[in-house]
């Protein structure tokens, strides 16, 4: 049992330590990749609880220990009987079940996701905007890249009214910061990996941490190429307080902590730690990559030379309960 309990112990730790360091204090590419590779964790984790349960446990002596087990109790008179070899098999399957239902949960929002960008780009585009966008027919203010399927950067006609030449400028260079950085198969992949692990404690948490992180690095890209933090600023305040249906979309004013990112933008546009702590989360993303490849990769081997073969079916205890 001790090395099961340190196995636990070491990966509660290492998921939990993402939660508790000021990630948004580092530089945006090394608080994502901890974000990342903390959803690769749990979602390797989920994987093999599910694979564990559903192969190896029913081999295992606890297993018919448990399938002797039986539950007799006399509830305002009447008789409840609940044998073991019930919850041992329920056992088995329930967390491979909600890991199915988890991915066919993930699945439908991608599905959604692509299909609203779909409809929203053939039904409103009108022409060619300006940094290569597609201006869309809608009075809602929209400065956004669609999430899924072909790349495209769009901006609807309020936005091209509303915003002045530098606060569009800024939103546009944000947005495409998003297309060069490749932040939309990193988001993509988290979304699957999400999914896997949605019924961890945490799991949103850590999906919402990379995509603060990454709207950061955008806001850095967008600073590099107009030096101009207030525009972008503003307009991200001014997307922010428009009312907007395009969540499907990787939107100029994001979804998580748009407050700390306008306080960033204020101050300058960067915020960093000090370079103990920037060492120290670089070493945790080798850490958990780490982790992730040697639980990913032993994570079978270990669970079965835990288990003990038991041959025949539950004693007959458990059926005749």
């Amino acid at each position: 049992m001790a090395p099961e309990i340190l196995v636990i112990a070491l990966l509660a730790l290492t998921l939990a330590a993402p939660h508790v360091l000021p990630l948004e204090r580092v530089a945006p590419s090394s608080a994502a990749a901890v974000w990342f590779l903390a959803l690769c964790l749990r979602a390797v984790t989920a994987v093999g609880a599910a694979f564990y349960f559903l192969t190896y446990f029913p081999q295992t002596d606890r297993f018919v220990a448990l399938s002797d087990w039986c539950f007799h109790h006399n509830v305002l008179s009447i008789q409840v009987h609940l044998p073991g070899t019930l919850v041992v098999r329920a056992a088995t399957v329930v967390p491979s079940l909600l890991l199915a239902a988890s991915v066919l949960a993930g699945a439908s929002l991608l599905l959604r996701a692509r299909l609203y960008a779909r409809r929203l780009v053939e039904g409103r585009a009108i022409g060619d905007g300006p940094m290569g966008s597609t201006v869309l027919d809608t009075d809602e203010l929209v400065v956004a890249v669609t999430r899924s399927g072909p790349a495209r950067l769009l901006v609807s006609g309020a936005a091209l009214s509303e915003l002045d030449s530098e606060e569009l400028a800024a939103g546009l260079h944000h947005e495409l910061g998003h297309l060069r950085r490749a932040h939309r198969p990193l988001l993509l992949a988290a979304a699957w990996l999400r999914a896997l692990c949605r019924w961890q404690p945490g799991a949103a948490a850590a999906y919402r941490g990379l995509c603060f992180s990454l709207e950061r690095d955008a806001d850095e890209y967008a600073l590099d190429q107009t030096r101009n933090p207030l525009a972008l600023a503003s307009a991200i305040c001014k997307t922010a307080t428009a009312r907007s249906s395009a969540a499907p979309l990787v939107g100029l004013q994001g979804r998580t902590r748009v407050g700390l990112r306008l306080e960033y933008l204020l101050a300058g546009g960067r915020q960093r730690a000090s370079l103990e702590l920037e060492r120290g989360v670089r070493v945790l993303a080798i850490a958990m990559l780490s982790l992730t490849l040697s639980v990913a990769t032993s994570g079978p081997g270990f669970a079965l030379a835990r288990g003990i073969t038991v041959p025949g079916l539950p004693s007959a205890s458990s059926l005749h309960c």
